[in-house]
């Protein structure tokens, strides 16, 4: 594994945050693929299976079947994680309130995000956003030369190729 790289910088940090750590997955389905890219670019949107379903062109069971075939998780799984992983980057790089954090991925309440977030990551995300955070400096992103990556730390992991093209050393956030 690369040694990490300590890294500053606005752009970077801009970047690492907007990019939840989740792999960019292959995906066979066009349809699939498509409501991927609308989950990825809008992830804080009021996404329903219903209604990604429709936009897929496929019915609500279709479309959950070959979800799950394509990623390996349901619809609203895959969601639920893009979304607190991407929190998880604000938290590392900004500067922002959990209660704008929880409004920018798509949580209508401080509560239910700290829930959701607790449950993934077994912390409770800081209130004082980057400057006090937790997650400052404790979660690298290693990218290998072949574009993969992985968020890591005692507690975190993801795995897949979120940055895709990119060859560097690990970068402590």
């Amino acid at each position: 594994m690369p040694r990490p790289l300590q890294v500053g910088g606005l752009a970077l940090r801009s970047y690492l945050a907007a990019a939840d750590g989740l792999a960019r997955p292959a995906v066979r389905d066009a349809g699939i693929a498509q409501i991927v890219r609308m989950l990825r670019d809008r992830p804080q949107a009021r996404w329903g299976v219903q209604g990604m379903a429709r936009s897929a062109g496929m019915s609500r069971t279709s479309f959950t079947t070959r979800f799950r075939a394509d990623l390996g998780q349901p619809p609203m799984a895959y969601l639920t994680e893009l979304r607190l992983r991407r929190a998880a980057g604000y938290l590392s790089t900004t500067a922002k309130s959990v209660r704008e954090i929880a409004h920018l991925t798509g949580y209508d309440n401080e509560a239910s995000f700290s829930k959701a977030f607790s449950r993934l990551f077994g912390r409770r995300p800081a209130s004082t956003g980057a400057s006090g955070s937790p997650f400052r400096g404790k979660y690298l992103l290693s990218v290998s030369r072949a574009g993969g990556s992985r968020w890591h730390s005692g507690g975190m992991s993801d795995v897949g190729p979120a940055h895709q093209g990119l060859a560097a050393p690990a970068l402590a956030l």
